[in-house]
């Protein structure tokens, strides 16, 4: 029979294999440690849209309890918790991200009780604001708080909101011996990580890989006995057809793990990889995406250089499709250039955004990620380099093509590099017109939001109805007053291009900001489109009188927290007094973001059964 080193030799390597022998493998039986994962609740307020988050990068499974489960007065959650052994004075220390990003936010206020093995404890607790809701390390901090002694079984651990928006993202929490020592840093210096009660393993890498340098890969490993962690690391790619075992040297660090810097293989092309670490304390395997980019990296310059020589062509054009093709080339020109920069920088963090309120409304939205996306800078450059080469070769920039765009315009008003994604369905090609529509996106949104919403499900929606989607940058806010002015210029700009989009089938629809812009470019403008949607946001229903007979649908969630369901039931009755067409959907257990196969289908479907009325 093999002995335990053999086998640890025969799994795990050599740095397994010394990791083990020296540590043995602690069992969840008898750690002084307890974690729970926040997400694995055993009660919540009925009639919750969503309880687990995922996706959360740095969070331990990748999952956070969501922030509506907790954000009313009186709401409350519960947790089954083991406790294998007595502990004479324990803490508890929940993991948390909650992010103030309105004016009237305070510090979340809550009740805390544990009730099990003949106990019963009660005690008000406040979190303070931190960075974010969880979408990297840095958002998440730690809460302690005395509990006294705790017998061993088992525990009810309970939460009950004392004020009103209480939305608070909670990784999990540990029940540990007041001498058990950890912090809020130690645990985000990982980018992925996994926590149990035996300890915790994290992936420290940068998102974005050039292969031919040299990146700081690390395997942060600590057991809370304080023995080192048996651990297997490698490289595959996104689809697990190839792996490479990986391997690298240990050192302590200074926040009582250890790390283990991993050497990456070289000359790999680009595309999408996980480092995955495997763990004897753990079960499962912690996998970390990283993009390879270095091909891309090494050829955006001259790609780049071809594109500002075909600006400079365009300086002195009198054709008018190739002026106002030139904002297009600058745009990609820009983002092709930040998106260099971006990628040098190996970071493949969130571009910086001051402003907390916007960070607020794309966390309740669902916006995309503001991390630089591979994806978004080849599709620019190819689909540009299509349209320079046509342009070359005396053809229309666009003749004969359908897809997805990234195109650009000046306004007319400020000279404002606008910007805006567009989809063409592929059967355009073939239709004698076509039915268009505007999206504006929330206050937490960009060009990005409606084409990457639920990994493209709008652009695919659109192509099977055969609609045109048009979906800018705006930001009434930021942009000026004149936004109106823009998006009429921007709906002349398109049509002008694609001319077999239906005058009288233009419709608008927008979220959030984007539904209350629907609304009020809708009554300034009710001569330009065949309806209007409005989407978790419309307007001021005293205003309701000043818009003219278009039909109107309004969407908006019963449990939505950011724009109070009551002005859309509001809006919906007075609308209907003025004799309007309207169709109202209120989905009770709906918050703030949007649904995009219920939502689009529903608008859709309205578009549909209305032309303009001259």
């Amino acid at each position: 029979m093999k002995s335990r080193c053999e086998l640890l030799l025969a799994g795990f390597g050599v740095m397994g294999l010394l990791a083990g022998c020296q540590s043995g493998q602690q069992s969840p039986a008898t750690s002084r440690i307890v974690w729970q994962e926040g997400e694995s609740v055993a009660s919540v307020r009925e009639g919750l849209e969503k309880v687990a988050d995922t996706g959360k990068a740095p969070a331990s499974s990748g999952a956070v309890l969501h922030g509506q489960a907790l954000s009313p007065k009186d709401a409350s959650v519960s947790w089954k918790v083991s406790v294998p052994r007595p502990i004479e004075r324990a803490v508890m220390a929940f993991r948390y991200g909650r992010l103030h990003w309105r004016a009237d936010m305070k510090p979340p206020v809550f009740t805390l009780e544990l009730d099990g093995a003949g106990q019963r404890t009660r005690q008000e607790i406040t979190f303070q604001p931190t960075r974010g809701w969880g979408a990297k390390p840095g958002d998440y901090a730690l809460l302690f708080c005395d509990i006294g002694p705790v017998a061993a079984g088992d525990w009810t651990v309970k939460l009950t909101s004392a004020t009103a928006s209480n939305d608070l993202s909670v990784d999990g929490f540990f029940i540990a011996p007041a001498d058990f020592v950890i912090s809020a840093t130690e645990l985000n210096e990982s980018d992925r990580i996994s926590i149990d009660a035996n300890g915790y393993v994290g992936i420290a890498a940068p998102a974005i890989v050039h292969q031919g340098g040299t990146p700081d890969v690390r395997v942060l490993h600590r057991s809370f006995d304080g023995s080192p962690a048996a651990i297997q690391t490698q490289l595959r790619t996104a689809d697990k057809g190839k792996t490479w075992p990986l391997s690298g040297s240990s050192s302590p660090t200074t926040q009582r793990a250890t790390a283990t810097h991993l050497r990456l293989p070289s000359g790999l092309p680009d595309g999408r990889y996980e480092i995955v670490v495997d763990s004897l304390d753990q079960k499962g395997s912690l996998p970390m995406p990283v993009l390879f980019a270095g091909q891309m990296i090494d050829t955006l310059g001259p790609r780049v250089q071809h594109l500002q020589s075909f600006a400079k062509s365009l300086e002195t054009a009198s054709d008018p499709d190739l002026i106002a093709l030139k904002p297009t080339i600058d745009h990609v020109i820009q983002f092709a250039q930040q998106s260099q920069r971006a990628l040098s920088s190996s970071s493949g963090a969130p571009v910086a955004d001051g402003d907390v309120r916007r960070q607020g409304l794309a966390e309740q939205e669902g916006a995309a990620s503001t991390a630089v996306s591979l994806d978004r800078i080849r599709g620019a450059l190819e689909q540009t380099e299509v349209t320079v080469a046509a342009v070359e070769a005396k053809r229309l920039p666009f003749e004969g093509r359908t897809g997805e765009f990234r195109l650009a315009y000046r306004s007319a008003v400020d000279g404002r590099l606008a910007v805006y994604r567009l989809y063409v369905p592929s059967s355009y090609t073939q239709a004698k017109q076509v039915p268009a529509v505007l999206f504006l996106h929330g206050g937490g949104g960009d060009e990005n939001y409606w084409p990457e919403l639920a990994d493209g499900l709008i652009l695919k929606m659109l192509e099977e109805r055969g609609y045109i989607g048009i979906m800018p940058h705006w930001n009434r806010r930021s942009f000026g007053e004149h936004w109106m002015q823009d998006q009429l210029q921007l709906i002349d700009e398109v049509t002008r291009t694609w001319k077999k989009i239906d005058a009288d089938r233009i419709y608008l629809t927008g979220i959030s900001m984007g539904g209350g812009g629907t609304f009020r470019l809708a009554v300034a403008h009710p001569e330009r489109f065949a309806a209007v949607c409005c989407v978790s946001g419309s307007g001021d229903p005293l205003q309701a009188a000043n818009l003219k007979p278009i039909p109107i649908m309004i969407i908006h969630g019963g449990a939505d927290n950011v724009s109070p369901p009551q002005s859309a039931v509001m809006m919906n009755e007075v609308l209907k007094s003025l004799g309007h067409t309207v169709s109202f959907h209120l989905f009770p257990l709906n918050g703030h973001n949007y649904h995009a196969e219920k939502y689009l289908g529903l608008t859709l479907d309205f578009f549909d059964a209305h032309r303009r009325v001259p």
